[in-house]
C-alpha cells in the first residue's frame, strides 16, 4: 500500500502566511493533482497553516486520509518553541525533554480527530561531533563502504557515538513509557525510525532493544528504506541485517533515495533493488513516498536555516582539515510536480509495493 509523504511540499509554505508563498489550498490542490488519497503528513507544517489543512483532511468528508504523521509537536498553534535539539525526546536535559513530551501529547487530540493511524517518531540525538561530512568526503573519494581507510573510520565513529550514548536510552524509554497509555487508548501505533544522521537515536541494534523490551506496547518499527541504504553505502549497516531483524515489528517504511551522505533524492536513486524489497516485507505494509524535485547536480532543496548550519559545519571541519559536504542548494527546489509523484507512484505500484 503505498501512501504520501507530504514533505515534497514544504517550498508552497512560507514560514509565515504574509511571506511570499503559496497558501494551504495550493498545497491541497497539489496532493489532489497528484491522485494522492493516503498522506503521512510532514512535521514541518507550520503553524498558521494547519487549521485549513485539518479542515481538508477532517473525516468524513475530507479528501485525503491521514494515515500517519510525524508528530507535529511546536508547529500547532500556540505550542511552545522547540529546544535547540529539535524534538529532543531522549533528551538528557529533563526540562527539554517534559517539554517534548508536552508537546507531543499536545497532538493526540488532533491524531484522533484526524484518525491517523500511526506516528513516526524520531526519537533525539547522541551529543557528539557531526561525522556525516566526514562520511561524505570518504564515500566521495571511494574510501567507502570497502576500502580499509574507511571501514577503519567508520568503526571508530560508531564506537564514539556508542560510548557517548551513556544514559540516552534511559531518556528515551521515560518519554515512551509517558506516551504508551495515551496512545493506546486511541488505537495510535508509535514507530521508531532510524534518522540518516549516525548521531540519531536509536540505531537498528538500540530500536531492537526497545521494542524487545516493550513488547507488547502499542510499538512498532517504521522502515526508513533510503536512510537504511545510505547506511549501507556508507559501511554502517547491512540492509538485509536490518529487515531480518527488524521485520517481525515492521509497520511500513518511507521510500525514498540516497547516495552515500545525499539523503532524499527521488525513490528509484540509490535504494537498491526495490522489488526486492517488496518481496522480503509484508504484504499490506504502508509505504510513503517521498518524492523531492531536485536541480541540476542532484543537491537537495534547503532552507536559509539548512544553509547556515551547512556554513557552521563547513568552518569547523575546515579547522580539521576535512572537506565538508555539498553546499545545499542556494534556491529553493520547487515542489515535485503532481504528474512526477504519479508516475513515480504508479512505477512503485507496479514493483509490489
Amino acid at each position: 500500500m503505498l501512501i504520501l509523504h507530504t514533505g515534497f511540499l514544504r517550498p508552497l509554505f512560507p514560514p509565515k502566511p504574509a511571506a511570499a508563498g503559496a497558501p494551504a489550498s495550493d498545497w491541497l490542490r497539489a496532493l489532489s493533482e497528484a491522485q494522492a488519497g493516503a498522506l503521512l503528513l510532514d512535521r514541518e507544517i507550520p503553524a498558521w497553516a494547519w487549521p485549513g489543512i485539518e479542515n481538508a483532511l477532517r473525516p468524513p468528508g475530507g479528501s485525503f486520509l491521514a494515515w500517519a504523521m510525524h508528530p507535529p509537536a511546536f508547529r500547532l498553534p500556540g505550542a511552545p518553541a522547540a529546544p535547540p535539539e529539535g524534538y529532543p525526546l531522549a533528551s538528557l536535559d529533563k526540562e527539554a525533554r517534559q517539554t517534548t513530551l508536552r508537546a507531543h501529547l499536545d497532538c493526540l487530540p488532533l491524531a484522533e480527530r484526524l484518525e491517523c493511524r500511526l506516528w513516526v517518531l524520531r526519537l533525539g540525538r547522541v551529543e557528539m561531533d557531526d561525522p556525516m561530512p566526514e562520511l561524505a568526503d570518504l564515500f566521495r573519494r571511494e574510501r567507502l563502504p570497502e576500502s580499509e581507510e574507511g571501514i577503519e573510520r567508520g568503526k571508530a565513529i560508531l564506537a564514539d557515538r556508542a560510548a557517548r550514548a551513556g544514559k540516552i536510552a534511559g531518556a528515551a524509554r521515560w518519554s515512551l513509557e509517558k506516551l504508551f497509555k495515551p496512545a493506546e487508548r486511541q488505537g495510535l501505533a508509535l514507530c521508531l525510525e532510524t534518522a540518516w544522521d549516525v548521531r540519531g537515536y536509536p540505531t537498528y541494534r538500540e530500536a531492537r532493544e526497545l521494542l524487545e523490551e516493550f513488547a507488547g506496547a502499542p510499538l512498532g518499527w517504521w522502515h526508513n528504506a533510503g536512510h537504511a541504504s545510505a547506511h549501507a553505502q556508507l559501511g554502517l549497516a547491512q540492509e538485509s541485517t536490518i529487515l531480518e531483524r527488524l521485520g517481525p515489528w515492521m509497520r511500513g517504511g518511507t521510500l525514498h533515495g540516497a547516495r552515500g551522505a545525499l539523503d532524499h533524492l527521488p525513490p528509484e536513486e540509490g535504494v537498491g533493488d526495490l522489488r526486492s524489497l517488496a518481496g522480503k516485507t509484508a504484504a499490506g505494509l504502508p509505504w510513503a513516498v517521498d518524492v523531492r524535485r531536485r536541480r541540476a547536480g542532484g543537491r537537495p532543496s534547503a532552507g536559509q536555516a539548512d544553509r547556515e548550519a551547512w556554513a557552521r559545519e563547513k568552518e569547523r571541519q575546515g579547522r580539521k582539515g576535512l572537506s565538508a559536504s555539498p553546499a545545499p542548494e542556494e534556491e529553493e527546489t520547487l515542489p515535485a510536480a503532481p504528474g512526477l509523484v504519479r508516475e513515480v507512484m504508479e512505477g512503485l505500484a507496479g514493483m509490489g509495493f
